[in-house]
């Protein structure tokens, strides 16, 4: 009768579709993995006896996005689970997931999920959870049309709330593609209490090395049947986990399902969680590795005992990159000394240094007054691309124009801000000629002056072609001039031809001039050479004049008959360059001569026979006063006539005196 009611138990299994994961070892086994590809058994998480084909479950993503509450009481359970208002706003149910949430009846065993307690057992705060993965930034490259070659790492938008409810999950860490919701999964009826194995719980492994490129874990479970199973005595069955994949698989979560009609007894290793079901926690398996759980249970009637394992993972791929760092370099050589007029080219070297491709290359060059390139003082040229240890050499061509020192400055720049310049001096030996003029700076009118013009090469080289030129200004006079030089007039210009000098020779030449006009003038000098050298000189010389009064006294009979008229004729005369200003005259008549009348441009006055004229403001240069002065005498004899002249422009004045004799009968 037994084996009669064990055969319509397995025909209804076969006629509902069924299929039992046990196996025994007593019976020869085949490795579970031959029949299916790794490329299939990969993607799914687990296996599921019964469980509906992926194109009729709900979408998976969309499940669990929705807005869920854990209770405090049973944390996976969900409001929609435990709250009356659930059926209110929950959204309907696809048919697929209806069918697949529907509890589900192996022949006569039933699968249920309720608040209802399986196993009794300590606190699970002793038993290793899974970590959570809150501190990892997850990134993505900027790979747009606007991209640059070398893209840079942007950070994506922060995660929904049902991913970081997902994340901090216990017994989830993160969603694994085609497994079914768990609320989909049967939970066990409440039975026999569990008892503590005595062999060790599942020890948390080292990390699991996380390696590069592509990598593709994939996790077998199947339940293995260790013994025969009869009601009333213990049956043993082992879960057997194993990664078939090509990489590491880590936080794997294991949870195990029973039909109401077993009491669990133990299970080796411990589990960490014993309420509704049996998890355990493993850090990882490496590619090829597998880990086995021997659980023992009581038979309590005789149907068939259906398990059912759901397994969670993750895995880790590790990726290495390269960070390549570019660099510019530049350098510049060429002579330090030249002479003028000579080739002062320069040779330019910009090398990549660094490890990265420096793109857009360019160089820069400025060019002082002193040198001269065909193109122009600031020139630029684009190299391109320079690869790590690459270098390219630029000649710059330049001729010395110009004595001196010159600095050329050259800056080589490329893209992501590089950058590098360097300075360059380049000393210009040319011959340097200096003028100078030497004379005096005052001359009165119709004075000579004499003055020496002199050139001096005072550079470190001979020079050719040395010329002299004066500028002489109105009022000068040219008397003489030295040997090898030439005056024109129409321009007032003398040019003088040197010659060869060398270094630190110097040639004289001596001008002399009368002056002809009162002034200030300007004497200007230039001295030339080859290659541009120019050197000014000058000198001021003011002409002055000076005034130089004359008196002339004359009288007009003599001798002279006592009773009649004498007359004086005085003539003031300024024979100087300047005027005289402030002329005064005063005259005194000698005692028994009497005035009679006194003919004068200014007015006069008459006191105890002393005339005083009113000063004449200004006489000029080469102008005379005449003054006319009529007297007679009472008594002979010779009689002296005298006149003072006096100007501010004279420090002494002038004491001219006449002798008239006076005679009668």
């Amino acid at each position: 009768m037994r084996r009669i009611a064990w055969c319509f138990v397995v025909g209804g299994l076969l006629i509902n579709g069924l299929s039992i994961g046990f196996s025994d070892d007593s019976a020869p086994r085949t490795e579970p993995a031959a029949a299916t590809p790794p490329a299939q058994s990969a993607p799914q998480a687990y296996r599921r006896s019964g469980s509906p084909p992926a194109e009729e479950r709900p979408n998976f993503a969309e499940l669990f996005r929705r807005s869920e509450k854990r209770t405090a009481d049973n944390p996976f359970a969900t409001e929609a689970e435990t709250g009356p208002a659930a059926e209110e706003t929950a959204p309907p149910m696809p048919a697929a997931a209806k069918e697949a949430a529907a509890p589900r009846r192996a022949g006569n065993v039933s699968f249920s999920r309720g608040p209802r307690k399986v196993l009794a057992t300590e606190s699970l705060s002793a038993y290793p959870t899974a970590e959570t993965d809150d501190d990892v930034i997850h990134a993505e490259y900027e790979n747009g049309p606007d991209a640059s070659s070398s893209p840079a790492i942007q950070q994506v938008a922060e995660r929904s709330a049902a991913d970081a409810d997902l994340q901090t999950s216990p017994l989830f860490e993160g969603p694994v593609a085609g497994a079914p919701v768990s609320s989909d999964l049967p939970r066990p009826s409440p039975q026999p209490t569990y008892t503590e194995p005595s062999a060790k719980a599942i020890a948390p492994q080292s990390a699991v090395t996380v390696a590069s490129g592509s990598q593709t874990p994939a996790i077998e479970v199947e339940w293995v049947k260790k013994s025969e199973s009869h009601v009333g005595q213990e049956f043993t069955c082992e879960l057997v986990v194993k990664n078939t994949g090509s990489a590491p698989a880590t936080n794997i979560e294991l949870s195990a399902f029973f039909s109401d009609n077993v009491r669990l007894l133990r299970a080796d290793p411990k589990p960490v969680n014993t309420e509704d079901f049996l998890s355990w926690t493993l850090a990882g398996l490496k590619a090829g590795e597998s880990e086995t759980i021997a659980v023992t249970m009581l038979p309590l009637s005789a149907e068939e005992i259906t398990t059912q394992a759901e397994v969670r993972f993750s895995t880790a791929v590790a990726g290495r990159f390269d960070v390549s760092q570019p660099m510019l370099a530049v350098e510049l050589s060429g002579p330090e000394e030249v002479l003028i007029g000579e080739a002062a080219s320069q040779t330019i070297l910009v090398t990549n240094p660094g490890t990265g491709v420096a793109s857009d290359v360019q160089i820069e060059a400025i060019i002082p007054g002193g040198l001269e390139h065909a193109r122009g003082t600031r020139l630029l040229m684009d190299l391109g691309a320079l690869h790590p240890g690459e270098s390219r050499t630029v000649r710059l061509p330049l001729a010395a124009v110009a004595g001196g020192d010159h600095l050329i400055h050259v800056k080589a720049s490329g893209a992501a801000d590089l950058l590098d310049e360097t300075i360059a001096k380049v000393s210009v030996i040319a011959p340097q000629v200096a003028a100078s003029i030497d004379g005096p700076s005052l001359r009165y009118l119709g004075r000579r002056a004499t003055y020496t013009l002199s050139v001096v090469n005072d550079g470190h080289a001979q020079t050719e072609n040395v010329r002299m030129m004066h500028k002489v200004p109105d009022g000068f006079e040219l008397v003489s001039i030295g040997q090898g030089a030439q005056f024109d007039a129409k321009n007032r210009m003398i040019n003088w031809y040197v010659g060869h000098l060398d270094s630190g020779d110097a040639a004289r030449l001596d001008v002399t001039f009368e002056c002809r006009k009162i002034g200030a003038h300007t004497h200007f000098i230039r001295a030339t050479s080859e290659y541009g050298s120019v050197s000014d000189a000058q000198i001021s010389t003011a002409v002055e004049g000076t005034p130089s009064l004359a008196m002339d006294i004359q009288d007009l009979e003599d001798p002279v008959e006592l009773g009649t008229e004498a007359a004086y004729e005085i003539k003031l005369k300024n024979e100087g360059s300047a005027p005289a200003s402030m002329v005064s005259l005063a005259c005194e008549l000698p005692e028994g001569m009497k005035l009679i009348d006194a003919a004068a441009p200014v007015e006069f006055i008459n006191e105890r026979n002393v005339l005083v004229f009113e000063p004449i403001r200004s006489l000029g240069p080469g102008q005379t006063v005449t003054v006319r002065i009529q007297v007679s005498s009472q008594v002979s004899g010779n009689l002296r006539f005298r006149a003072r002249l006096s100007s501010e422009s004279i420090e002494e004045p002038l004491i001219e005196e006449e002798l008239t004799k006076f005679y009668g009968e």
